[in-house]
C-alpha cells in the first residue's frame, strides 16, 4: 500500500514524517499503578469520593450519578494529582480513561483501574487523554484484551502501547482545540439541563393543576386510565424457532425505550414471527409495566412489542397529554412488588387513576410541554453535532492527517 506524501511507515501504522512513535513506558513517571481494593462507604464530605469504573462516563467525563466515599487506613496512597490518567482494566468498560482535575475533589481510584501518571515534560497529558478516545486505540483495546480470552488489559500491556508524538508544542496546540470543544459541549449540556430543568417545573404546574393556563378554570374530574384508552399488551415469539427472529419488524423492549418516538428496536421478528401479534400502529403511545413501570413512548413507526409493554389503543384522551401526565405519577402505588421491583397487570393497569381536565385543556397543556420537548430535542440535536465533530477532529488532529496552522512540513 502506497504511503501518502508527507508520512512514514512504523510498527503503530503511517504518521507523519516530523513525527515519532514511542511506547507509552518511555514517556512515564513510574509504572502504571493498580487502586486500592477497598469497600465503598455513603458519600461523605469528610472522606474522599472513591472513583470507580462506573463513575466514569463514555466520554471520560466525571458522572455525578451514584457517587461514595472510600474510608480506608491506605486510602492517602491511591490519591490522585492533577492530569493523573486512569484507566479501566477488565470487564466490558476495559480502555475507558478518565484525566483527574482537580475541579473534581479529592478521588481515590479504585482496584480496577489503573494510573498512569504522564512524564509532561514528553507528553502532554491532555493528549494522551484524547488519543485514548480515538477509534486508533480503540482497536488496540479490543485486539490487545482479547489476547486472553476475556477483556482485559493489565499494567504492563498498558505500558507497551505505541503513542503518535508530534512536538510539545503541537500536542498542546492539539489538546487545546480539543478542550475548547470540550468547553463548548459543557456549556451545551448545561444548557439542556436548564431546558429540562424548566420544563420539569412546568410540568408539575401544569399537570398538578396548580398553575391553569388562561381560559380554564373547571375542576379536574379523576378517571381511571382504562376509561379513556383500551389496552394492548404484546408477546415475546418463541427464541426456539429461529425463523420468527431476524430482519423485518421492530419488537420493541423495555430497553429500547429512552427518546419520545421509537423508530427502531434492538431486535427484530420476521412475518412468520408476527403471526397471531397485534400490531402497534405508529404514533400510538406505549408505556412499560413490568418491573421498570411507567416509562412512555409513542411508536415512531408500525411495530410490535414484548409482554412488558402496553399500548393505548382507541384513545378517548389527547395522547399528547397522557404522555406528559403519565410521566408525572408514580405507578407503583397502583402495582406490587415482584422479585426485581415493582410490576403491573392487566387488572392493576385498570386501577390507574389520573385527574383529567377537559379535552380543550389537555390538549392546550400538551402543546406547552411538546414546544419544550421539541426545543430540547433542538439542542440535543446541536450538542451531538459537536460530539460528532470532536471525533472528527480527534481521529484526524490525533492522527496527524490534518495539521494545525503553523506545524506540518511546510510550515
Amino acid at each position: 500500500m502506497e504511503l501518502t506524501p508527507g508520512f512514514k511507515q512504523t510498527d503503530m501504522g503511517p504518521i507523519p514524517e516530523d513525527w515519532r512513535s514511542s511506547p507509552l513506558a518511555e514517556l512515564l513517571k513510574e509504572h502504571p499503578t493498580y487502586g486500592i481494593n477497598a469497600p465503598a462507604s455513603d458519600l461523605d464530605p469528610t472522606l474522599p469520593a472513591y472513583l470507580r469504573i462506573t463513575d466514569i462516563q463514555a466520554d471520560g467525563r466525571l458522572s455525578n450519578v451514584g457517587r461514595v466515599s472510600v474510608n480506608h487506613p491506605s486510602w492517602k496512597q491511591y490519591v490522585l494529582n492533577h492530569n493523573d490518567i486512569v484507566v479501566a482494566r477488565t470487564g466490558a468498560s476495559v480502555g475507558k480513561s478518565y484525566i483527574y482535575d482537580i475541579v473534581d475533589g479529592e478521588l481515590v481510584f479504585a482496584g480496577f483501574l489503573i494510573k498512569l501518571s504522564v512524564n509532561g515534560v514528553r507528553l502532554n497529558p491532555r493528549f494522551l487523554f484524547y488519543y485514548m478516545q480515538t477509534s486508533s486505540y480503540w482497536k488496540w483495546v479490543e485486539l490487545m484484551s482479547m489476547r486472553s480470552g476475556q477483556p482485559g488489559i493489565n499494567g504492563q500491556e498498558y505500558a507497551t502501547l505505541l503513542l503518535p508524538l508530534p512536538s510539545q508544542n503541537e500536542q498542546q496546540a492539539i489538546a487545546e482545540v480539543l478542550g475548547d470543544v470540550d468547553a463548548l459541549l459543557d456549556a451545551q449540556d448545561r444548557q439542556i439541563a436548564k431546558a429540562r430543568n424548566v420544563k420539569h417545573a412546568t410540568m408539575q404546574a401544569l399537570l398538578s393543576g396548580s398553575t391553569r393556563l388562561p381560559g380554564f378554570s373547571e375542576p379536574w374530574p379523576i378517571v381511571k386510565l382504562a376509561s379513556v384508552v383500551d389496552f394492548q399488551v404484546g408477546r415475546t415469539p418463541s427464541r426456539r424457532v429461529s425463523h420468527y427472529w431476524g430482519k423485518g419488524h421492530p419488537w420493541l423492549t423495555i430497553s429500547d425505550f429512552g427518546t419520545k418516538r421509537i423508530a427502531q428496536s434492538a431486535e427484530q421478528i420476521t412475518d412468520d414471527g408476527t403471526r397471531g401479534m397485534s400490531l402497534v400502529p405508529a404514533g400510538t403511545l406505549m408505556m412499560s409495566f413490568k418491573l421498570s413501570i411507567g416509562k412512555v413512548a409513542f411508536a415512531g413507526v408500525d411495530l410490535y412489542t414484548n409482554e412488558a409493554i402496553c399500548s393505548f389503543m382507541n384513545p378517548r384522551a389527547s395522547p399528547e397529554f397522557l404522555y406528559q401526565k403519565l410521566q408525572m405519577l408514580d405507578l407503583s402505588v397502583f402495582g406490587k412488588r415482584a422479585v426485581m421491583g415493582f410490576t403491573l397487570n392487566n387488572e392493576s393497569l385498570r386501577e390507574i387513576e389520573l385527574p383529567l381536565p377537559t379535552f380543550p385543556e389537555q390538549e392546550a397543556i400538551a402543546e406547552v410541554l411538546s414546544e419544550m420537548d421539541a426545543e430540547i430535542d433542538a439542542l440535543v440535536a446541536v450538542r451531538d453535532k459537536t460530539a460528532a465533530l470532536k471525533t472528527g477532529l480527534m481521529q484526524q488532529l490525533l492522527t496527524g492527517r490534518t495539521r494545525l496552522p503553523g506545524f506540518g512540513p511546510t510550515a
